[in-house]
């Protein structure tokens, strides 16, 4: 047991400092501003990624440099070009910030864009069923 100490606790911490590697950076109907990369995970990024026969449970952050404002006008107007139609749209309470939420098909997408400071945006997608 005392051998497999090192080993477990290297295994831990490398999970706590990579992103999820199972989980694909992208969708091919969700767009990603220009800009903005995959966002590392942590308690608040964390991703997932699951195929089913009607629907996709997914969920991954992106960060970059940009107003809320900007990235939200973004996504409006590019998740209808990928086929979604916009079932809400929500100011962040706490200002600069919003809530997304379309819908296609059996899937509802969620996108909540806040701002991370000053200059960065951070945008939150996540896909699941609608039904």
């Amino acid at each position: 047991m005392r051998r497999a100490l090192p080993f477990i606790a290297a295994l831990l911490l490398a999970g706590c400092t990579s992103t999820n590697p199972g989980v694909p950076d992208t969708q091919e109907d969700i767009p990603v501003p220009q800009g903005f990369s995959r966002a590392p995970d942590d308690e608040q990024t964390k991703s997932y990624w699951e195929k089913r026969d009607n629907y996709r449970l997914y969920r991954v952050s992106y960060e970059g440099l940009g107003r809320p404002g900007d990235t939200t006008s973004f996504y409006q107007k590019q998740m209808r070009l990928n086929g979604w139609t916009e079932e809400t749209a929500t100011p962040d309470a706490t200002g600069g910030g919003s809530m997304l939420s379309y819908l296609k098909g059996d899937e509802r997408c969620k996108i909540w864009i806040k701002a991370r400071n000053e200059d960065t945006t951070r945008a939150t997608v996540e896909i699941g069923y609608s039904k």
